[in-house]
């Protein structure tokens, strides 16, 4: 099931990558051609976490695709990032079903 990609997200996909200094967070590159990504961790279906700033990465098309396809790494590089305690915290967070965000909020 795809998630629909709505104009709130695309306003925090902006923010993480502005953020972020418009550069990759892991290899430090500053992509034109693809571009960067908003990269969330725990992924967009996670509603507790969707829009959580902790949550998401700006990444290079090639370092979306290696953590989408490297995982363990993936979790290394979030837990170095936050540190454990708010890695714990985060963890905690996505693990909430309630509340969901409000759909008109997000269909914006």
């Amino acid at each position: 099931m795809k998630v629909r990609i709505s104009p709130l997200d695309m306003l925090f996909s902006k923010y993480i990558r502005a953020k972020a200094g418009c550069k990759c967070e892991k290899c430090g590159n500053t992509p034109a051609r693809r571009g960067l990504h908003c990269h969330h961790f725990y992924r967009r279906r996670k509603q507790a976490t969707r829009f959580d700033e902790e949550n998401g990465l700006s990444l290079c098309w090639g370092c979306h695709q290696y953590f989408q396809e490297n995982r363990e790494e993936e979790r290394e590089f979030m837990l170095r990032k936050l540190g454990q305690e708010r890695f714990d915290m985060l963890l905690g967070r996505a693990r909430n079903t309630w509340p969901k965000p409000d759909k008109k909020l997000i269909e914006l």
